[in-house]
């Protein structure tokens, strides 16, 4: 026996005691010896194979998180759908509930209490509209007055929205019996409620004819007309009359020294302009007296 099998023999016998047997430890032993020269012979190409093997894993996962956050594109199709769809819905629900009409005040009118004062009017945002003052003008058996001492600032701000086309809207609380009274009724006291809204959008198409033998004639103004509503005593006794956009200016009226601001009525389109039963009135009313101008 030759010492190189000598000494295989002693490194077998010196084996750890957890294996079963020699022979099967030897054989372990041989199949690492092969794989250790496989690996010396061909490392470069082991190496390569195993980085290959890892980084392919590596990508592999990042794809695959990838995949599970990227979203397709009919994902973001939809979400901008539902997102403009919210915005237009939001904006028309703001619109309604901000937006001014005829039914929207006349429902406000009516709900008023009918023996509401004039604080609680204030409160409810409503500003001063002059004491109404008898004597200034009559047409038929109605006379009009006139409205001092108002809230001049909040009326300014109403006339320059009109001057510039811009909807605007000027609830008054007026002390005494307004729009109008019967001639030599002597009427007065208590609080009256007055609504102007300014429509640029409204059609200025109005009639006059003061002569039942001749024929109306019909105006057609463009855009724009103001719109009134009188309140008083738990009922709405003016409903809707209709002035031109431009407010007329009377200097020194009077005789006092006011001046004052006049709403010229446009009468509506009657069914039958031209009927001679038809006579079609201008009912002009005063806005307001002012002692410095406006």
């Amino acid at each position: 026996m030759n010492p190189t099998s000598m000494n295989n023999m002693q490194r077998i016998d010196q084996s750890p005691a957890s294996h079963a047997g020699g022979q099967s430890y030897a054989d372990d032993r041989n199949a690492c010896d092969q794989n250790d020269l496989r690996c010396s012979q061909g490392g470069s190409y082991a190496d390569s194979a195993l980085y290959a093997g890892v980084n392919n894993g590596a990508v592999k996962g990042t794809a695959n998180q990838s995949r599970s956050v990227r979203r397709p594109m009919w994902w973001w199709l939809l979400a901008a759908f539902l997102a403009f769809a919210v915005i237009v819905t939001g904006a028309f629900v703001w619109q309604r509930t901000t937006s001014v009409s005829a039914q929207k005040i006349y429902d406000e009118l009516v709900s008023l209490d009918p023996n509401v004062t004039e604080d609680q009017l204030t409160a409810r945002g409503y500003v001063y509209g002059g004491q109404a003052a008898y004597d200034w003008h009559g047409v038929d058996d109605e006379e009009f007055p006139a409205y001092e001492t108002a809230d001049d600032a909040s009326i300014d701000r109403f006339m320059s929205d009109v001057r510039a086309g811009r909807e605007s809207v000027l609830r008054l609380v007026v002390r005494g019996v307004g729009p109008s009274r019967t001639s030599g009724s002597g009427a007065v006291g208590g609080v009256s409620v007055r609504v102007l809204w300014f429509d640029p959008s409204a059609a200025a198409d109005w009639a006059e004819k003061d002569d039942s033998g001749r024929p109306a004639t019909i105006h057609h103004d463009g855009k724009g007309q103001i719109r009134e509503w009188w309140w008083r005593d738990g009922a709405v006794v003016i409903s809707d009359k209709r002035f031109a956009r431009g407010i007329q200016k009377d200097e020194d009226s009077f005789g006092s020294g006011f001046t004052g601001y006049v709403l010229k009525h446009q009468p509506a389109i009657p069914s039958d302009p031209d009927s001679p039963d038809t006579v079609i009135t201008r009912y002009d009313e005063n806005l307001c007296m002012s002692d410095n101008g406006l």
